[in-house]
């Protein structure tokens, strides 16, 4: 399922994207990593979310992280 960046582009599931710059991991050096998953609104709502979820791996820090399409953009390499 794609979903739209901040910049109005959409990524999906297998991207690169580059994280929005004033979240907390690009203040710690993580800018770039790879989608692994993105969770539907309804499958969000459930967890308490209420919106679409992406879940990415940064490149230098371990695990999954997650937030809402409109922190990451799509990186074209």
């Amino acid at each position: 399922m794609p979903v739209v960046g901040y910049d109005g582009i959409v990524f999906q599931v297998g991207d690169r994207i580059e994280l929005y710059a004033s979240a907390e991991l690009w203040k710690k050096g993580s800018q770039y990593g790879g989608v692994v998953g993105i969770v539907s609104s309804s499958q969000a709502a459930r967890d308490g979310v209420g919106e679409n979820c992406v879940r990415v791996v940064m490149d230098g820090v371990e695990g999954v992280h997650s937030g809402p399409p409109e922190a990451f953009r799509l990186v074209y390499e």
